[in-house]
């Protein structure tokens, strides 16, 4: 008897010890499963929202610097250039063929640009631009290549070989150092040769195929110069003027190749340049600094989400109606992305520069206005590979 009672003590002993092992391996497999629950990863922010959350981060002045697209004096990145660039955070410099004297020139001057760029601040590239439409608007003929005139393209009738053109000013303009061209023209019947036909029907084709081209290439592009100045009477460079045409004429004429490539085209790939005649059919401000032909018809009626640039803010169109200190903060305040100050005396871009800046600071315009603009010229910039969210921010 007492040997079963220590056999029956032994067994218990052995089911106690079974018991507890099988807790701890049943404690153990929910452990396990709890901490897989834990890892299960969460969703990344969408690529948007991690954009806006990093300009909304950027120093002011560096946005409002993304903003300007500017002129500079000479051939070399001289001390000008250098406070344009360096100190007012220009996010775009256009040149002339007073910057342009030979093919090493140029790609030292625009490399020189680009690293200074990149050496403070938020290290954003430059948008580096020339009108090269080809014909008789063209820069640096002697080396930089230039197409036949829109007019001679758009007579041939072949959309193919409007591409094809495009595809290979593309070419050699990134090859001195350039990313943008402002070109394509929309218009229709300028005169000069500039525009590719004289109705929609003729351009509208001619228009997308260089659009493609550039694309092709990853160049950034601009369409030019909305809502359409085949019809003025007097040349903005010079002087104000009206061009009198009803709505129902604009829209289904001069504004039409624009808003077709609004409803084709990825918002990111291209800009839309805006000149500087008024349009009493819509408004009585020059078109550049009209809101409602900005906010209301490009980025309400219609959606565009893209880039709109003004046309050279040194035009009489603008500069005999408004003062520097005015010109940027109204054309900011109608919608403009980006503003054009070509000239090679900096004082119009420091003046332009500073005004946007006081009257953001002053609340005057608020700084999410500011942020929108600067959202849209990262997404182009990104579009073309000249910069990247997720390397270049150092945002992971």
């Amino acid at each position: 008897m007492g040997k079963n009672k220590k056999l029956l003590r032994f067994k218990d002993y052995g089911l106690y010890i079974f018991s507890l092992c099988f807790l701890f391996l049943l404690v153990g497999c929910k452990q396990e499963a709890a901490s897989q629950a834990v890892a299960v990863p969460v969703a990344k922010p969408s690529y948007e929202k991690r954009l806006a959350d990093y300009v909304d981060k950027l120093p002011l002045e560096e946005k409002v610097g993304q903003m300007m697209f500017v002129g500079i004096p000479g051939t070399e990145y001289d001390a000008t250039a250098k406070k344009l660039v360096e100190e007012c955070h220009a996010g775009g410099v256009i040149h002339f063929d007073r910057n342009l004297s030979e093919g090493a020139q140029v790609q030292a001057l625009n490399s020189a640009l680009q690293a200074g760029a990149k050496s403070t601040g938020a290290k954003i590239p430059l948008f580096i631009s020339v009108d090269q439409e080809g014909g008789q608007v063209a820069r640096m003929r002697d080396t930089l290549l230039v197409a036949p005139s829109a007019a001679s393209l758009g007579a041939q009738g072949q959309p193919a070989v409007v591409r094809e053109w495009a595809v290979k000013t593309a070419q050699n303009l990134k090859s001195y150092g350039f990313n943008t061209n402002f070109a394509p023209v929309a218009d229709l019947g300028l005169t000069a040769q500039r525009s590719y036909g004289n109705t929609p029907a003729e351009v509208i084709p001619m228009v997308e195929a260089a659009m493609d081209g550039y694309r092709a290439e990853r160049l950034m592009c601009s369409i030019k110069h909305f809502p359409g100045i085949g019809k003025m009477q007097v040349d903005p460079h010079y002087d104000t003027s009206a061009i009198n045409v009803d709505k129902a004429e604009l829209e289904s004429n001069d504004m039409l190749p624009f808003l077709t490539m609004v409803n084709k085209k990825i918002p990111a790939s291209y800009m839309i340049m805006v000149s500087h005649p008024v349009y009493p059919a819509f408004d009585r401000e020059p078109a550049s600094v009209s809101k409602v032909l900005l906010t209301d018809v490009l980025r309400t009626e219609w959606q565009y989400n893209g880039i709109i640039i003004t046309d050279d803010m040194a035009m009489g169109g603008l500069t005999s109606v408004y003062s520097q200190k005015e010109m940027g903060v109204k054309a900011v305040m109608a919608g403009e992305d980006m503003l054009l100050s070509c000239s090679g005396d900096p004082t119009m871009s420091y003046t332009i520069y500073n005004s946007v800046l006081e009257v953001v600071r002053q609340g005057k315009i608020s700084e999410d206005r500011i942020n929108a603009s600067v959202v849209r010229i990262l997404a182009a910039k990104e579009a073309i590979g000249i910069w990247h969210l997720d390397t270049d921010s150092g945002i992971k």
